[in-house]
C-alpha cells in the first residue's frame, strides 16, 4: 500500500499468468521489455511480439512502483518462459 508498493508472491505469479494469457489470446509469442523509454516507444514491434510499457511514460505518474519497474525485465523472461 506504500512505497516501495511490492507485491506478495502469489500476487506476481497472478501477474505473470495474466500477462502469459493476454500474449496467448492476442497471437504474441514474445514480451518485449525495453527499460529505457525513448528506446522502447521507438522500438518497431514485429507481429508476434508485444511491447510491455508502464504509466509512468505517460502520464506524471509512478506507476507501477520502483519495486515492479526493476522487475519488468524478469516479469517479461517468466512469460516468455511460458509461451
Amino acid at each position: 500500500m506504500t512505497d516501495p508498493y511490492a507485491m506478495k508472491p502469489e500476487v506476481y505469479s497472478a501477474l505473470v499468468d495474466l500477462s502469459t494469457d493476454i500474449c496467448r489470446r492476442n497471437g504474441k509469442r514474445k514480451l518485449v521489455w525495453i527499460a529505457d523509454q525513448e528506446k522502447a516507444l521507438s522500438y518497431e514491434v514485429k507481429p508476434d511480439e508485444m511491447l510491455l510499457t508502464v504509466h509512468r511514460w505517460f502520464a506524471k505518474k509512478s506507476c507501477p512502483g520502483n519495486w515492479l519497474f526493476e522487475k519488468m525485465g524478469s516479469l517479461a523472461d517468466e512469460v516468455n518462459s511460458k509461451l
